[in-house]
């Protein structure tokens, strides 16, 4: 066999393992950990420094983020099981306000020992958001990273961290695997993020034609949009509703009947529609979309958002109704599409809290004017 075939396959492995690392964002599973940097430890034992076998869940969150604050009693949880043999921290990143500190500090300590595990605040210049979420082109949280020996070994969720932190506790982690799935998911989300940027300079283009009176060339880009991107087209039919919406009602309308009669999820984005509608004060528009959706469905994230296109309209009595039947479909153990035991309480808990701020604004509304201040 001769030398030179045995180096171009040689060559070609090198290349293959180049463009592998290319296709993966800066901070991946089997890449070295970035550098730790804060700005202070408001909880637990200080640290900036991984150990050489150590392993360390690095988790972000923030005050703001209603999803943090659920997943953080499940941190704590793996915490205790992992006592001694994984270091969990919570670093909080992307906040906001003059005086952070304060906030994340009243906040950690309002959690008492339900946040039972290190905690610690991004520095000024945010450093911890920098080399770890972007750099791993994490574009959300919570978010969680498993770092064994310096290397990072997952990514992800944490409440989906269960089973992989076990196995990298074990020493049976398929990182290989996990660093190609991570890989893939990736270039997902780059398409998605083109494409919805694709669509987003479109959905500008239209309005901007719109305003100018070439509503023909306005209506084709959405045209258009839906049929390159029909996972977006619901999104795009909300958009073009509020285009619509400024002096073409019955246009409007068109649209909301083909989302209606769409699936589960188009009716639930027609729900949307309405409250945005009411929200942009379109307000006969907004309660002729939720009649169309009443009508059609009794999908309950449609209904619950209908229930606040009614408050916005002033139409709370009926929003009380629409929440306390949708209470009672809830008890009834109802089959819903997209729910289960995971899931239906948190829904319960927000059809219980519109229902009380709907049940406020009846009895606001039903409440006598009060007579004005008489001058002596």
């Amino acid at each position: 066999m001769s030398l030179r075939p045995l180096l171009s396959l040689a060559a070609l492995a090198v290349l293959s393992l180049v463009a592998s690392a290319q296709d993966l964002p800066k901070v991946a599973p089997g890449e070295k950990a970035p550098e730790i940097k804060v700005d202070s430890f408001v909880k637990g034992s200080p640290w900036t420094k991984f150990s050489e076998k150590g392993i360390y869940v690095v988790e972000f969150w923030a005050t703001w983020c209603g999803p943090c604050r659920d997943s953080i009693p499940h941190l704590t949880k793996l915490a205790k099981e992992y006592k001694g043999k994984v270091n969990f921290t919570g670093f909080s990143v992307w906040e906001q306000g003059d005086d952070i500190k304060g906030t994340v500090q009243k906040f950690v300590t309002s959690m008492g020992d339900q946040m039972d595990y290190n905690v610690a605040l991004d520095s000024k210049e945010g450093h911890m958001a920098s080399a770890w979420m972007e750099a791993s082109e994490q574009m959300g949280i919570p978010a969680a990273f498993i770092v064994k020996g310096g290397v990072v070994q997952w990514i992800g969720h944490p409440m989906s961290m269960d089973e992989p932190l076990k196995q990298v506790v074990d020493g049976t982690f398929d990182l290989a695997a996990f660093r190609k799935s991570y890989a893939e998911e990736i270039a997902t989300q780059r398409k998605q993020m083109a494409a919805q940027k694709e669509v987003g300079e479109g959905i500008k283009q239209a309005n901007e034609l719109y305003a100018k009176g070439d509503k023909a060339a306005a209506a084709k880009i959405f045209t258009d949009l839906k049929a390159k991107h029909p996972d977006m087209s619901d999104d795009l039919g909300v958009s073009q509703i509020m285009m619509l919406s400024e002096d073409d009602a019955a246009g409007a309308l068109a649209v909301v009947d083909q989302m209606v009669a769409g699936g589960v999820d188009s009716v639930r984005t027609a729900g949307i529609a309405s409250f945005n509608l009411a929200r942009a004060q379109k307000a006969d528009l907004a309660l002729k979309t939720v009649e169309k959706i009443l009508a059609a469905s009794k999908d309950p994230i449609a209904h619950y958002y209908t229930g606040l296109s009614l408050i916005s309209l002033g139409k709370a009595d009926r929003a009380v109704t629409l929440y306390q039947d949708l209470l009672k479909r809830i008890d009834a153990k109802e089959p819903m599409a997209g729910f289960d035991e995971s899931n239906i309480a948190n829904f319960r808990t927000a059809v219980n809290n519109q229902l009380a701020a709907a049940q406020r604004a009846a009895e606001k509304a039903a409440a006598p004017a009060s007579a004005p201040p008489v001058r002596s």
